[in-house]
């Protein structure tokens, strides 16, 4: 070689590359291929290093993805079993989501106004279903003092019969004025959206009765679709159903979206960002996302209902993703009664 080089100096493997092919000396030719194979056993080193670092990165991930699904899990078995000692068999039972939230339970003398407004419809219920019952044991006081053959001239019980009798012939108007507008919109599919019903004016001398709708009529009432007072407090199966008849008539019209089930029907967010849309619709553009961003669908519905109504998400956006199209029901489920509180005690 021309002039002394310090192959030790040397990290290039282009040029150590270039010297090996203009070095025709056996013994220089032997040092730069010993140097070759130096660097290459120090990247090799370098690649091992980096994904052994990457292997364990990836296994804190996984294991603290494993922490917070157990997390998860044992708050809401602890929020279910508290809902399930707070009341007797038969009772009216309460959820605290502090359980979940914090991890320990909400102080019975501070009550979470969510709570405190299902109780207000709860107790109204309560006071309507005790009115009722009141002015037909009246009724039934009455008749019985009264001659047998006579009716007083007001009867309360009468007169909450005729009351009942107009507005099932109402309903029933209602209904068959529906499906006849319905059946006038030409051929194709057609649906006949009950909850819409209100909407009609009532003209009796525009109503011809189909005898063919006469048993659908016979066993269908319009009360049927809006949320009941019962006498009593609903069941879950009630609740369930209510819940999910309300998200349907508040997301009705958004694209990509088709509420059946507290599973399935909320996988990639879009479900979430349209029922919180339909409240808010100035906080973002619904029409601009992709069903099939369901990270970013996922977490833009989450982050807006908790800054728009403080309900925090029950499930995180990985666990979501991690059970693809079958998330937890129970959670999506829970999450959802929270949704439903917060907004009712707003409105």
């Amino acid at each position: 070689m021309e002039q002394e080089i310090n192959l030790d100096e040397l990290t290039d493997m282009n040029l150590l590359q270039n010297l090996l092919d203009q070095t025709e000396d056996i013994d220089d030719r032997k040092a730069i291929r010993g140097r070759m194979q130096e660097l290459r056993a120090i990247e090799r080193a370098k690649r091992d290093a980096k994904l052994e670092r990457l292997t364990n990165s990836r296994e804190e991930m996984i294991q603290e993805r494993q922490r917070k699904a157990a997390e998860h899990k044992a708050r809401t078995l602890a929020m279910y079993d508290q809902m399930a000692r707070s009341a007797p068999a038969g009772g009216k039972k309460t959820m605290d989501i502090g359980i979940y939230t914090t991890g320990q339970v909400t102080p019975p003398s501070s009550p979470s106004i969510i709570d405190k407004g299902i109780e207000d419809v709860f107790q109204q219920c309560k006071r309507s279903a005790e009115e009722r019952k009141k002015k037909i044991l009246e009724s039934y006081s009455k008749a019985s003092l009264s001659p047998a053959g006579t009716t007083t001239k007001d009867d309360p019980a009468q007169q909450f019969i005729k009351q009942r009798q107009q507005e099932a012939e109402q309903d029933k108007k209602r209904l068959l004025k529906a499906y006849d507008y319905v059946s006038r919109q030409g051929a194709g599919p057609k649906q006949v959206v009950l909850e819409e019903l209100k909407r009609y004016d009532i003209d009796p001398n525009e109503i011809q009765e189909d005898p063919r709708l006469k048993k659908l009529v016979g066993t269908t009432s319009f009360r049927d679709v809006t949320m009941p007072c019962l006498n009593n407090s609903p069941t879950p199966a009630q609740i369930k159903d209510m819940l999910l008849r309300w998200s349907k008539a508040k997301t009705r019209g958004y694209e990509n979206v088709n509420i059946e089930n507290f599973s399935s029907s909320w996988a990639n967010g879009m479900a979430f960002c349209a029922l919180i849309h339909h409240f808010f619709p100035d906080s973002f553009e619904f029409d601009k996302l992709d069903p099939n961003n369901r990270r970013e669908n996922l977490t833009l519905a989450f982050n807006t209902i908790q800054d728009k109504i403080d309900v925090p998400p029950m499930i995180e956006v990985d666990d979501m993703l991690a059970a693809k199209d079958k998330p937890d029901p129970k959670c999506i489920f829970t999450y959802m009664q929270a949704i439903y509180r917060k907004l009712h005690d707003k409105n």
